[in-house]
């Protein structure tokens, strides 16, 4: 947002009462008692005055301006998860300008269940992954509303370009969600 700086939530008491409890109902609509586990661990409140005087260029974003960024986390050391952070975007109505990267656990209950990380890795291994050289990380896959154990590994490298094989494991049943080859540049 250019040289506007907007202010980082400490708590949710710094949301205004009504958009607070729209974005809690949404939040229970959507994940269930889910929703019990998120802690807010940051995000944005986005003053639009300010942002119009200390940015004027703002009026002409190509893009909705959130007015509430919030970062809510969550951990589940017994399956391997040691932390995740969701995000969600709001508007000043407390609509949501973008879901959090969260299933929809109340009409998807059964992705209450996770497999733990060890399995995850076994399916990975499984996939042609050396278990000495994986790194998972836990990441939302927006395609199948499910959370994800992402792995990596380098194919090819010609001192240029890289190769890597990447697959996403289901949290919730193990399943490989999608396996795909991307390529970066040094």
């Amino acid at each position: 947002m250019g040289s506007y700086t907007p202010a980082e939530p400490k708590s949710l008491s710094e949301i205004p009462t009504p958009v607070r409890l729209k974005l809690l109902n949404h939040l229970r609509d959507r994940l269930g008692p889910f929703a019990e586990r998120l802690t807010l661990t940051g995000g944005q409140i986005v003053d639009f005055e300010r942002l119009a005087s200390d940015e004027p260029a703002s009026k002409n974003f190509k893009w909705e301006v959130h007015a509430y960024d919030l970062h809510f986390a969550f951990q589940m050391p017994s399956v391997g998860i040691r932390s995740y952070t969701a995000q969600i975007k709001l508007r000043s109505d407390g609509s949501v300008l973008k879901e959090i990267d969260l299933p929809a656990f109340a009409s998807s209950p059964e992705k209450l269940t996770f497999i733990t990380l060890e399995d995850a890795v076994s399916v990975a291994v499984g996939q042609g992954f050396n278990r000495k050289d994986i790194y998972p990380e836990i990441t939302y896959f927006k395609d199948a509303d499910s959370l994800v154990w992402t792995f990596k590994k380098s194919t090819s490298n010609d001192g240029m370009v890289i190769e890597i094989k990447n697959i996403y494991v289901s949290a919730h049943n193990g399943a490989v969600l999608k396996e795909f080859t991307s390529t970066a540049i040094r």
